[in-house]
């Protein structure tokens, strides 16, 4: 979160964010820099890239005019590894098997199939799947778990906090089979991870007969929670 000391007699202020300089520089409030007047003195940009420079600018609003902001800057880095699905690992779970708590599985475009890319299983590790541009919605559409109608697409069990992280990804063909079958796409039990910018589409969960002719019908073919889960969904 960005923050800054308002001058005397100041009523609001223009935020002006983005990553070229000279772009902050000139923008006016029919920029696409311009993220709006605030009377607050913060402003949250969100999700931000790895390894990338942004600039901000902030014009203070009072009885006398507008008066413009220095150009301010900062670099974004990250505390854990980056671990890249399929130039070094071969599936996702098998990155995932490999991650420590705070790192980073990135995912390249593609469509991941087969036994380690369907009930793919956090393990209560604190780490963050994603595709390469999560903000992208071309990238999000290309890197697509394509669980075959064979599984789940993730499988939250392990008690996994906000802070185990699903961004950017295309999560299709999850099915849940059961009596009853839940969360065909994500399925979070006693977990409350996150999940950010993804297209959760063409998932089901049916239910299964027993022997006698009973059963049940199935629960969220896209996603379900029981036992206390708390899942944090956003722009899905």
């Amino acid at each position: 979160v960005l923050g800054w000391l308002p001058g005397q007699f100041v009523a609001s202020h223009d935020v002006y964010f983005g990553t070229d300089y000279n772009n902050v520089n000139i923008a006016d409030s029919s920029s696409q820099e311009y993220k709006g007047n605030f009377i607050v003195n913060s402003f949250d940009p969100g999700g931000l890239n790895f390894f990338t420079t942004y600039y901000w600018r902030i014009d203070e609003r009072s009885p006398y005019g507008i008066t413009k902001g220095d150009i301010w800057s900062f670099r974004t880095h990250i505390e854990g590894r980056l671990l890249y699905v399929p130039s070094e690992y071969p599936t996702i779970q098998a990155a995932i098997d490999a991650a420590s708590d705070w790192d980073f599985v990135i995912v390249a475009p593609g469509t991941y199939t087969g036994t380690g890319n369907r009930d793919i299983d956090f393990k209560g590790k604190t780490i963050t799947v994603r595709s390469i541009d999560p903000k992208n919605p071309s990238i999000v559409a290309a890197t697509v778990i394509d669980c075959e109608n064979s599984g789940r697409g993730f499988y939250f069990h392990s008690g996994e906090s906000k802070n185990s992280v699903v961004y950017g990804l295309t999560i299709t063909r999850g099915s849940a089979i059961g009596n009853p079958a839940m969360g065909g796409g994500i399925y979070c039990s006693g977990s409350s991870p996150t999940i950010k910018n993804c297209v959760i589409t063409n998932n089901s969960a049916n239910g299964a007969s027993n022997s006698f002719g009973d059963g049940e019908s199935g629960y969220g073919g896209g996603v379900y929670c029981i036992s206390n889960s708390h899942l944090t969904l956003i722009n899905c």
